[in-house]
């Protein structure tokens, strides 16, 4: 299946703006950084445990759905664009907090911090 899904990255069009994955993926390539255009990103239903690094390059990504079991990377921060950010987990990282600063559009923030997090 993840080969499938590899193809289907480099054979989808740079002008893609929606990207919908209910599959039994378990991990997005670094390749998805390359959408530019892509404003939505939902993989709740998915099976995807953590996010690359690499989203941070969807500089107009507007809404990211995520299962509050999937491990967002530091370089959510980069997201200028992003207005919701739904269901997300940070695991005990204050950086991440830190980076939600960044995110000066959102609009709609639904997020669950670790209980041993210290702020």
């Amino acid at each position: 299946m993840k080969d499938i899904l590899l193809l289907s990255y480099y054979d989808l069009p740079y002008h893609l703006k929606t990207c919908l994955l209910y599959l039994s993926i378990t991990e997005l390539p670094d390749k998805i950084g390359d959408l530019k255009n892509l404003q939505t990103l939902d993989i709740h239903g998915s099976k995807i445990g953590k996010l690359p690094a690499a989203i941070g390059r969807l500089q107009n990504l507007l809404y990211l759905h995520v299962n509050s079991d999937v491990e967002l990377p530091d370089e959510v921060g980069d997201l200028q664009a992003l207005q919701v950010l739904s269901d997300a987990f940070s695991y005990n990282s204050i950086k991440f907090v830190e980076e939600l600063r960044r995110l000066t559009k959102l609009r709609s923030l639904h997020i669950g911090l670790h209980s041993s997090l210290k702020l």
